[in-house]
């Protein structure tokens, strides 16, 4: 029995050693080896389905410090502002126009919000608002207007008080791409910043003063960009409209339209200083300030046909000769 057990074993490590022979091949590329047949396992021990070991894909989990991903893809890459509709990159980059003032202008630092502005065509396009608003709105002595501007057009006016009998006074506009202040009296002054290239596209703010501490004045972004002694009492009859979008041009003929975006239209019976210009310019300011005659956000939308004064008064402005097939409402400064 022992020799018939020594034999089977012998038999057994035979066959053993002819199936390793038999699965050994010559490989004319590789050399000698072993093939591996359908059904072999990957680096995973899972079998492959085309009988070929998929090579090791996984990768290791990021260590603690190796910092945060900043991998971006490129289906989040971009992403719809839903206020405006314009795509802003990873960085937060806009790829439309910015809405936001420049040169020192209003931004979110300031606790500004860019809410929205009147689009005026250069045709026809002006707002009227109502007979002067308050005792003093439109006095000899003291007077304030401001407002903010964006244009690429050289010459076009903002602001002027407007005669209904005829006649034009205190207009604010922009000649050869200078901001302009105008006061009708004797003498009649026009006054116009030294810098032109205000018609860059950006938005810009404009102020004219008037009154017995600073005579004439006209500020540009906040700061001071001409003075004059005060013109002596206009003849000017003060049965008034104020209009915005269309005017005079200092001592040019003829009447202009404006091509361009307006917004915070503010009136005052006083003078502004040189101070409260620039610590306000670039900020809202409340309903009830001192002097405020009338406050013109123009932050209406749709086909809004009135421009809503913000003041007790309630002196609403008339959109005249709009059209809103698209609406003239658009992204503004403040």
């Amino acid at each position: 029995m022992m020799k018939l057990a020594r034999v089977v074993s012998v038999v057994s490590v035979l066959l053993s050693a002819f199936a390793l022979a038999s699965a050994c091949t010559d490989d004319a590329e590789n050399g000698p080896g072993l093939s591996l047949e359908a059904g072999a396992l990957d680096a995973q021990g899972q079998e492959s389905a085309d009988g070929s070991a998929a090579p090791d894909v996984n990768t290791p989990s990021p260590s603690a410090d190796a910092g945060p991903d900043t991998t971006t893809s490129t289906s989040d890459a971009a992403s719809l502002d839903g206020g405006d509709g314009a795509a802003t990159d990873a960085t937060g980059v806009s790829d439309a126009p910015s809405d936001a003032p420049s040169d020192g202008a209003a931004d979110a630092s300031d606790g500004a919000a860019s809410i929205g502005a009147l689009h005026f065509d250069g045709v026809n396009d002006r707002v009227y608002l109502p007979t002067t608003p308050d005792a003093g709105a439109a006095n000899e002595t003291a007077f304030t207007v401001e407002l903010w501007f964006r244009t690429t057009a050289l010459t076009g006016t903002f602001f002027e008080v407007y005669g209904k009998t005829g006649g034009a006074d205190r207009f604010i506009y922009l000649e050869a791409g200078k901001p302009c202040f105008y006061v009708y009296g004797s003498p009649t002054t026009e006054m116009c910043g030294a810098t032109a290239g205000f018609n860059d596209g950006q938005w810009h703010h404009i102020a004219g003063t008037l009154g017995a501490t600073g005579g004439m004045r006209l500020y540009v972004d906040g700061a001071l960009a001409g003075s004059a002694a005060t013109p002596n009492k206009s003849t000017f009859t003060w049965d008034t409209d104020f209009v915005l979008g269309y005017g005079h041009i200092g001592f040019l003929s003829g009447l202009v339209s404006f091509a361009g975006d307006l917004d915070e239209v503010r009136l005052w019976s006083v003078e502004r200083t040189g101070a409260e210009i620039a610590a306000n310019y670039n900020k809202a300011v409340a309903a009830n300030s001192a002097g405020l005659q009338g406050y013109w956000k123009l932050d209406e939308s749709g086909s809004t046909a009135t421009a809503q004064d913000q003041t007790a008064g309630a002196h609403h402005g008339t959109l005249t000769n709009f059209t809103f097939a698209m609406s003239p409402w658009v992204g503004g400064a403040l």
